[in-house]
């Protein structure tokens, strides 16, 4: 591509009115993927053409393809089970009507272990088939073990049922939602949005590279004010030559403000879309919104 690139400088494709004969995008980077990707791109065009790239992801990053249970996660559902299905068969052991209040507990002491064990089941149809399985396992072991076993003991995998939904459906209906896509937020961490204060899910609706949630990074909320006097406070006076360093416009298009550490000019709207931190040495302006500034990391003062 660098090959392809110098045959349309020698071809003569230096004119300030011609258009980009490419754009080659090498990886891209998306909203609410991995931070850790990032574009890199060869531009081939005019010299001198100030060229503008959009702040605002506009491609998916596909994320690599994980498993859906881990070698942990099994080995603690494994135990899990063991222990609920040891317990039902003690209890039946010890009478029928100890055997059927435990079946309607075992929902309860399958929530305990797997606090226990610090294992997570996001999906609900597992929270509730663990320990109607369990119970069913066991119910099944003492009929068919012992002759003359009176059907009762199924009613033990239907009350481990019964309670197993209404504890579900109870924390279902009790979940947060995301203020965006509307999905519930029981399993997955949720943000409150320092612009909007909207609480955003953080599977497609907060954006980790800006810290801010996808309709405020669309639309380019603001989160500083607009009121000159705020600006001359944290930066000091608007600089009347340069240009920014981060989009490139000019002082005469734009108020260019200099970081107090560093000197490096850049405009309101580069500020604020970095939450008024420097992009080259890091400095922070000290008056940051307090919804902000759980979501900056400041520098280690030397």
């Amino acid at each position: 591509m660098p090959e392809k690139m110098a045959a349309y400088v020698e071809a003569g494709s230096t004119s300030p009115t011609r258009l980009l004969p490419f754009l080659w995008i090498e990886e891209f980077s998306g909203i609410a993927n991995d931070p850790r990707y990032r574009a890199r791109f060869y531009v081939g065009g005019p010299d001198g053409v100030r060229i503008r790239v959009a702040t605002r992801p506009f491609v998916y990053f596909a994320t690599p393809f994980q498993p859906p249970m881990t070698i942990k996660k099994f080995s603690t559902l494994l135990a899990t089970s063991f222990l609920l299905v040891l317990l039902q068969l003690i209890t039946f052991l010890l009478g029928l009507a100890v055997g059927l209040v435990c079946g309607l507990f075992l929902p309860v002491f399958a929530v305990l272990l797997l606090r226990f064990f610090q294992a997570e089941l996001p999906e609900v149809w597992a929270k509730v088939l663990l320990p109607t399985a369990s119970s069913s396992l066991a119910a099944a072991l003492i009929f068919f073990a012992r002759e003359q076993q009176t059907p009762l003991v199924w009613l033990a995998p239907l009350l481990s049922l019964a309670l197993s939904l209404v504890i579900a459906g109870s924390v279902r209906w009790r979940s947060r939602r995301c203020g965006l896509c509307d999905r519930r937020l029981e399993d997955s961490a949720g943000f409150a949005c320092p612009r909007c204060s909207l609480l955003v899910c953080d599977t497609s609706c907060w954006v980790f590279e800006h810290s801010r949630c996808r309709l405020c990074e669309q639309n380019r909320v603001p989160i500083f004010t607009p009121e000159g006097r705020w600006w001359d406070r944290q930066f000091g006076p608007r600089s009347e030559r340069g240009r920014c360093q981060l989009c490139m416009i000019s002082a005469q298009e734009a108020d260019l403000r200099a970081c107090k550490k560093c000197g490096r000019p850049q405009c309101r709207d580069c500020w604020d879309s970095a939450n008024g931190q420097c992009s080259r040495c890091q400095w922070t302006v000290e008056d940051l919104p307090e919804s902000l500034r759980a979501y900056v990391i400041f520098p280690a003062r030397s």
